[in-house]
């Protein structure tokens, strides 16, 4: 990973180093507005810098801090704003947002899969306690019965085909 240096600081980023560059240049231009006798604009000058926001980086926050000291001896007024750091995000920052908002983005998943899973799970097991023909469950069962019945069909069958034959046979005995 490459490190960009300016006036001793180091900046992991590229971006963070440009904005630190623009920091420089804006320092100087200050620098060069300021007037050493000019208490009252100077404070002007560094009340407007903070509302602002002009600075992010240590670049311009160490200026902003000088520039307090110097206000708050010349002055003898310690109640002057504070200066107000602001973080910078680095690309590692947001790499690590990115990750952490996958893994939530795959945790709901996993969860959704889960729930599901279970439902369906539930579903089956309802279905399977309350209907009984459902695959192999009693199918020994239903054969025997449903080969009784057929069988019960053929035995009647055979009974009325043996006693036409025996009436048949009578009717020959008789016509002889």
């Amino acid at each position: 990973m490459a490190e960009y240096t300016i006036d001793g600081y180091v900046f992991k980023s590229r971006g963070q180093y440009q904005r630190a560059l623009k920091e420089k240049e804006l320092v100087e231009k200050i620098k060069k507005g300021l007037g050493a006798e000019d208490i009252v604009g100077n404070l002007a000058t560094y009340n407007k810098i903070i509302e602002k926001n002009y600075f992010a980086t240590p670049i311009g926050i160490s200026f902003l801090y000088e520039l307090r000291c110097r206000l708050v001896e010349e002055t003898g007024d310690d109640n002057i704003r504070p200066v107000p750091v602001v973080m910078l995000k680095s690309s590692g920052d947001t790499r690590l947002k990115k990750e952490l908002d996958k893994s939530r983005a795959t945790k709901q998943k996993l969860i959704v899969a889960v729930v599901s899973l279970a439902i369906a799970i539930i579903g089956i097991i309802i279905i399977i306690s309350t209907n009984d023909n459902i695959g192999y469950i009693n199918t020994e069962e239903k054969i025997l019965n449903k080969y009784s019945a057929w069988q019960e069909q053929l035995d009647e069958r055979e009974r009325q085909l043996d006693e036409r034959e025996a009436e048949l046979s009578e009717r020959e005995a008789q016509n002889r």
